[in-house]
């Protein structure tokens, strides 16, 4: 005897509330794929259902049950130092991956080892956790969904935010949209913070937020238009815009400052000179092979990526070039502006700036990192030779003394 759809579909959704009185001896996984089994079972030419939230899946958590199961970890030593790799990352030379999903952003909290970091679970769908360094295991702390460039993220508490940026913090998530931001602090909850009305939140953050409230700003693009006055959208005034960048990139002129670090709670701007073009990266299509070394290529596209098209990184985009740490003397950033000739130390609480390493000829390579007594060092390759700071926060003190 055949089953009709409608009694196949009332035992799937009953199986899927019987699960649900049990929700607390599943995990956030198990119970997304009952819910991606519910909706195999709809008729045909049905929309797909949106992802049930979180907080609905499992058992409700307060804020105060969170704070009170993470207070629950014991301290540990820091600060830390992160490497980061293609899926995951190493804190101090531990590697950490998770079995679940590829880890596509994560975040550290230099100070305390906390963790924060998303895994793909499924077709635009990503789970949020959140671990400390050598300690337990990591916890579900909320889930997103991401659909037409707009992201849905909820927390287990129930705390949900909408916008079109999600960047991860050292102990929860930060939403943006237009200029406004949302911070969600696993066991405290949100707050908003209004942001300068010339920017948005950048896509991308390579610094330690939880521990030194900076953010990177990105200059919005009409903002840019109207500084750009009538050609700014026109083909003359884009080839203007070339060129400006390439003398930009050699040292003849300075680069629009459209990023800037922003301070959450004192609404401080440092303008950082870099601009919006040099986060490009040109991928090359339809080659042909001349000989052994050179291929020809028809068609060249230029996309926003941190990675060129071999797989390095794209050194020329903001990623790379802005990195912000908390350190023993304050927050420190180090940042390549205005080309590639120096690498400079800003001191966000001062207002003092230091150049780290300056070569005419341009600098090829850098790198910073922290290390677990909380100096940051830098090495950056110059010519033929690589050197090495230490310590860059010591340089505001030479600078001082040799006054």
């Amino acid at each position: 005897m055949l089953i009709s759809f409608k009694t196949r579909f009332a035992g799937v959704a009953a199986a899927l509330a019987m699960t649900a009185a049990h929700s607390q001896q599943l995990d956030a996984q198990q119970l997304m794929l009952l819910q991606q089994l519910l909706q195999q079972q709809r008729a045909p030419g049905q929309p797909a259902a949106q992802p049930t939230s979180l907080a609905a899946q499992q058992q409700r958590l307060t804020e105060s049950d969170l704070s009170t199961r993470l207070s629950a970890w014991p301290a540990v030593a820091g600060p830390f130092a992160m490497e980061r790799f293609r899926d995951g990352f190493s804190v101090n030379g531990q590697r950490v991956l998770d079995p679940e999903g590829r880890i596509f952003q994560y975040a550290l909290d230099g100070t305390t080892g906390d963790i924060t970091y998303a895994i793909e679970s499924g077709p635009q769908q990503y789970l949020i956790k959140l671990m400390r360094q050598g300690v337990g295991q990591p916890i579900v702390i909320g889930s997103a969904f991401k659909q037409g460039g707009q992201w849905t993220v909820e927390s287990v508490t129930g705390v949900r935010a909408n916008g079109s940026r999600l960047t991860l913090s050292g102990r929860g998530f930060i939403v943006a949209r237009d200029n406004a931001l949302f911070r969600y602090e696993a066991g405290r909850g949100l707050s908003s913070s209004a942001l300068p009305e010339t920017h948005t939140l950048a896509a991308v953050q390579n610094g330690d937020i939880s521990a030194t409230g900076w953010v990177l700003l990105e200059k919005r693009m009409d903002t840019k238009a109207q500084e750009g006055g009538a050609m700014a959208n026109t083909s003359l005034g884009q080839l203007f815009g070339a060129v400006k960048a390439l003398g930009a990139a050699v040292g003849v002129n300075k680069s629009d400052s459209d990023y800037a670090l922003f301070e959450l709670a004192s609404n401080k701007l440092v303008p950082i000179g870099i601009s919006l073009g040099e986060k490009q990266a040109q991928i090359l299509s339809q080659c042909r092979r001349q000989n052994a070394i050179v291929n020809i290529c028809d068609q060249m596209d230029s996309v926003e990526s941190i990675w060129s098209q071999g797989g390095t990184p794209n050194r020329s985009h903001y990623f790379w070039r802005v990195s912000w740490f908390r350190t023993p003397v304050g927050p420190v950033a180090v940042v390549m502006q205005d080309g590639i000739r120096k690498i400079e130390a800003i001191d966000l609480a001062g207002d003092r700036q230091v150049v780290v390493f300056e070569r005419a000829l341009g600098i090829g390579d850098w790198t910073t990192k922290q290390h677990p007594d909380g100096r940051v060092e830098v090495k950056a390759k110059l010519g033929f030779e690589t050197a090495s700071k230490e310590d860059v926060a010591s340089l505001f003190a030479d600078v001082m003394s040799a006054r």
